[in-house]
């Protein structure tokens, strides 16, 4: 998946969890909406204490092993083989809901993928981590990515892993769900290709 996504809130969904975020105090100056790069903090749906799902806030990257590194995908594929991603996946997975995601094609011709104007689900998970800066605790995250289907595979050789609005709670609280989850065929994406 290529590193960027768009977060349209004039989308009310996408506004709503804005919304839901300020309304509980929390600081929302670094929260990005439209294009998000990686490092960017963005809006990310998890699991409270009580279990149940409400927006949070994340910093989309982990922390690499190098100053300038940052570490944005992982393949669903392999996650749980992979020590840096394996607790986070198995303990503490996200969605990130978005308006679209963008992707390049060999030509580095940009596409944009979205579905009818729906807000699109995509799977990942966080971790706690120290800021090597501050030395304060923040919520770093992943985005999985899958094998293309057959709208992107012209374009793109992965594709995020798309999550149904309805298996968002069984995504980030059924173990046996998420571990089994690797390929989604529900939606229908639209490329359009960038000018």
């Amino acid at each position: 998946m290529c590193g960027r996504y768009l977060y349209d809130k004039n989308e009310q969904i996408l506004f709503d969890y804005y919304e839901e975020i300020t309304s509980r105090g929390v600081d929302v100056s670094d929260l990005k909406d439209g294009t998000i790069y990686p490092s960017n903090q963005v809006v990310t749906l998890g699991a409270n204490p009580e279990g149940k799902i409400v927006p949070g806030i994340t910093r989309w990257g982990f922390t690499g092993f190098k100053p300038s590194q940052l570490m944005i995908n992982a393949r669903v594929e392999t996650v749980r083989e992979k020590k840096t991603f394996q607790g986070p996946f198995e303990d503490q997975r996200i969605v990130f809901p978005m308006s679209a995601f963008f992707e390049f094609s060999e030509d580095k011709e940009a596409y944009t993928f979205s579905d009818s104007g729906r807000v699109i689900y995509v799977g990942g998970f966080y971790r706690i981590y120290p800021d090597k800066k501050t030395g304060q605790k923040q919520a770093e995250s992943i985005i999985l990515t899958t094998e293309p289907d057959e709208v992107v595979r012209p374009i793109h050789n992965r594709m995020p892993l798309l999550i149904p609005q309805a298996d968002i709670a069984k995504w980030i609280l059924d173990d046996g769900f998420a571990f089994n989850y690797q390929k989604p065929t529900h939606q229908q994406l639209e490329p359009t290709k960038m000018s």
